[in-house]
């Protein structure tokens, strides 16, 4: 079987980790990110096809499922590992939706109905 690479979350005071997000099959988790006001936590995940990384957004409080914050993705393309979570709620990250040509690409961390007027 091939190693899975999950994020868990464990109360500082002790007490067992349990998993901050539970992915269907065996998605690995490759890195994390938490959003500046510490609402959210972006990370990537080859959750829908093996080795194709998407960058997803949850929020900390498990109040939603997570949220996948690129167009969807076919084999060889995927999402880079230099993505930021931005101070106003949102994120950048860099993707290739064509194969090897890579753009920039903007998006909320959070779901529409958790969306703030500034």
């Amino acid at each position: 079987m091939d190693e899975v690479f999950e994020l868990f979350s464990a109360d500082l005071s002790g007490g067992v980790p349990i998993p901050f997000v539970v992915l269907p099959g065996f998605a690995d988790v490759r890195s994390f990110r938490l959003a500046p006001d510490g609402s959210h936590l972006l990370f990537l995940a080859d959750r829908n096809l093996d080795e194709v990384q998407e960058l997803f957004s949850a929020p900390l409080d498990g109040s939603t499922p997570p949220r996948r914050l690129n167009v969807e993705l076919s084999g060889g393309r995927d999402v880079q590992d230099d993505y930021v979570a931005l101070p106003d709620g949102g994120a950048v990250f860099r993707a290739d939706e064509v194969d090897q040509v890579f753009e920039l690409f903007a998006a909320s961390v959070r779901a529409p109905h958790e969306m703030r007027s500034h």
